[in-house]
């Protein structure tokens, strides 16, 4: 079913020896083999036969096909990938296509697809940069829609690369370099040092290793040696000091399990986290600033239930890092602080809620340790005493938001916090839910500071 999968039709209500195969042609009228799965049939599958004409029928993969005389089907071209839902006017003058890039609909039984109705925001961010100290530079990396970028033009961002956009970031001082990694089920690591642009863009994937695929490799820019990088493939880590010219394996050998995310130390005694894919194990890969090898060095288990979901590591102090659980939990251990580099770790958790949601992003503020942000499925929440408290903190955004990332930029000297979706938030702003103190009993909200 994920790769290659055939269409059948019965007219005798599916009774056994009435079942009749489909064929399937490619736009150009070439037999197709399949249907385009792509090793993802078990999400991009649906079917729907119209409500007027049993022979009229639309069927999504990877891509579309229609079929206009009940045993014909052609792929149609030029449409987003990954369809995920079809449904009919009852009337059957038109079909509507949900997929990854949006909202669809057809007025000649699937043969061709207008986007006039696609006003809603539903791209789906995995990632996002603010340039440090220029709140009008971003760029992200979307599902299915690549990287895209936002020079202070109104709301408008602008496609510049890739079909699935990963990890996207900026150099940490020259805002006209870019890094991301793009693909689809097998990334690469691509950059611009011409500020982004579409066609600016090229792979730099010298000395990595492609033996198997990756959804999603990790990517991570290093804001105390700025042409450092480091990324993962696989179960492979590794890292470059010419800005991905060249790229040297961080161990010998590749780790135990694949790599989920990077996260990098800033200053003194240069550490480097790696979170595991697959489980809550972890290790820590750790390096001298003069760039003597690195050494592998494995980090206890800091008492999570759940997989570890990131670390946050860029503090004024080189030997403190964060963790945080997705859950689920039924013990309050959720967000993790260590002094000695992940040697030891202490329980931040605080009043968190059992029953929160998993945590999706974790952000400490450089200037203020005490001031911690977690972003989770439903939302946001923030501490002001180093994780003993908590509130809500996601007022002005649409009910349980779902968040993938998170970033800060100090403009002005104003100190704000980006999340995905594009919210932003000074960090000095203070509001009260409903602007009742406490739990207000109308929007379960808890006071917000």
């Amino acid at each position: 079913m994920d790769t290659f999968a055939l269409v059948f039709k019965s007219t005798q209500y599916g009774a056994p020896g009435t079942w009749i195969r489909c064929n399937a042609f490619y736009p150009n009228q070439q037999p197709a083999l399949n249907y385009n799965f792509g090793n993802q049939g078990f999400r991009d599958n649906v079917i729907k036969v119209s409500p007027l004409d049993p022979n009229v029928v639309v069927m999504g993969a990877g891509t579309l096909f229609y079929c206009n005389d009940g045993i014909n089907f052609y792929e149609t071209d030029g449409w987003h990938a990954d369809q995920a839902s079809l449904n009919w006017k009852p009337d059957g003058t038109r079909v509507f296509l949900g997929n990854d890039g949006g909202f669809l609909f057809s007025e000649n039984n699937g043969q061709n697809w207008k986007d006039d109705l696609n006003y809603l925001p539903v791209t789906q961010v995995y990632t996002l940069d603010v340039a440090p100290d220029n709140p009008n530079k971003m760029i992200c990396g979307t599902q299915d829609n690549g990287i895209l970028r936002y020079n202070g033009s109104g709301q408008y961002w602008e496609y510049v690369n890739g079909g699935d956009g990963g990890d996207a970031f900026f150099h940490p001082f020259n805002y006209d370099t870019m890094y991301a990694t793009i693909g689809g089920m097998d990334y690469v690591r691509s950059r611009s040092f011409t500020g982004g642009a579409e066609n600016t863009w090229s792979d730099c994937e010298n000395g990595i290793s492609h033996m198997r695929g990756q959804f999603g490799s990790p990517l991570a820019t290093d804001r105390f040696l700025s042409n450092y990088l480091y990324t993962a493939h696989d179960t492979f880590a590794y890292y470059s000091t010419n800005q991905g010219n060249n790229w040297i394996p961080l161990v010998g050998a590749g780790l135990t399990s694949p790599i989920r995310d990077i996260a990098v130390g800033s200053g003194g005694n240069q550490h480097v986290y790696v979170v595991y894919a697959a489980s809550n194990t972890f290790q820590s890969l750790r390096m001298d600033v003069d760039g003597s090898p690195y050494t592998l060095n494995f980090i206890p288990d800091p008492g999570t239930s759940g997989r570890l979901r990131s670390f946050w590591a860029e503090v004024p102090y080189p030997d403190v890092v964060y963790a945080a659980s997705t859950g689920p939990s039924t013990f309050n251990n959720r967000v993790f602080r260590s002094i000695n580099a992940g040697d030891t770790w202490t329980n931040i958790s605080g009043d968190l809620p059992t029953s929160l949601p998993p945590i999706t992003d974790l952000w400490v503020n450089p200037a203020d340790t005490q001031n911690i942000v977690i972003s989770t499925e439903f939302g946001c929440l923030r501490s002001l005493n180093g994780g003993n408290t908590w509130t809500r903190w996601d007022m002005g955004m649409p009910n349980r938001s779902m968040i993938t990332d998170m970033d800060y930029c100090v403009d002005n000297g104003k100190m704000f916090v980006y999340a995905s979706k594009f919210w932003k938030r000074n960090l000095a702003s203070r509001s009260f839910g409903c602007g009742l103190a406490g739990r207000c009993a109308t929007c379960y909200r808890t006071a917000e500071f």
